[in-house]
């Protein structure tokens, strides 16, 4: 079957449930490009955009890997898992919810901090394969603290 070529920038609105690399399969499959990749890879259970390069815009996809990006967040108080994020088990629950000087004292923090363990069901790569799927896996493993540059934090 004979290659589509496309050449530039999609936007996909990822949503929960499926991964970075389902979303290019289904692209892949559905439009036949000579070339496709994505710029970040976004956990299963977080929605949002991911940037996809057709053609010779993959090129440039080591670039926008390194520029800054802006995350938005929901929060729910009072409710610590075993993963970190909404989906995870259970480990404590709290009804009280902090006042509004206590998130922006606690974002000041979250501000000066540079390095960070990622929850064990992100995207990120232990020994060849996502965190998530050795956390669904009931594998042992380790994650290691990440450099990371947080310009800014805000309360909307």
């Amino acid at each position: 079957m004979q290659k589509n070529i496309f050449n530039g920038w999609l936007l996909v609105n990822k949503p929960a449930g499926i991964t970075s690399a389902d979303v290019v399969r289904v692209l892949k499959k559905k439009f036949n490009p000579t070339k496709i990749g994505h710029a970040g890879t976004l956990d299963p259970d977080a929605t949002g955009l991911i940037p996809l390069a057709l053609g010779e815009a993959t090129k440039a996809i080591p670039y926008l890997l390194k520029s800054r990006k802006k995350y938005e967040a929901t929060f729910f108080y009072g409710l610590k898992t075993d993963t970190d994020d909404a989906s995870g088990k259970t480990l404590k629950a709290s009804s009280y919810i902090p006042k509004e000087n206590e998130i922006l004292e606690a974002l000041k923090y979250y501000s000066e901090v540079t390095f960070q363990i990622p929850p064990k069901v992100s995207a990120v790569k232990v020994s060849g394969k996502r965190a998530y799927q050795r956390f669904k896996n009931k594998e042992s493993f380790q994650l290691s603290a990440r450099w990371i540059n947080v310009y800014k934090l805000s309360l909307q």
